[in-house]
């Protein structure tokens, strides 16, 4: 099954009291973004990937919303630190928007 992943820019760094947490343990936050990881069937065609890309960018700034990340490390001594769930696990979240795929004819989003 193909796991497809859209990427929204966030302004989740500018957050004091994250800053604030990861400079605790050594960490310097830069930048932030959210990343939809998403499982399908198969492979979507062209019209699938632009409703699902139009479900997930913001509205008024689509912009912000890609297939390509927009965080990435710049130089030797950079690192890049993920955040997420175990992509096992189903949220409420991902149950509603599964059902949103469907009822937009996404049928091959799992």
């Amino acid at each position: 099954m193909p796991m497809l992943h859209i990427y929204r820019a966030a302004d989740l760094h500018t957050s004091a009291l994250l800053k604030s947490r990861a400079s605790e343990v050594g960490f310097e936050v830069l930048a932030s973004e959210v990343c939809f990881n998403i499982e399908a069937t198969a492979e979507l065609s062209a019209d699938d990937q632009t409703k699902l890309q139009y479900l997930l960018q913001e509205t008024f700034e689509p912009q912000n919303c890609s297939a390509k990340p927009f965080v990435s490390a710049k130089g030797d001594g950079d690192s890049i630190l993920e955040v997420a769930p175990r992509q096992q696990f189903t949220s409420a979240w991902s149950t509603n928007a599964v059902s949103i795929c469907s009822a937009m004819g996404l049928v091959q989003i799992t």
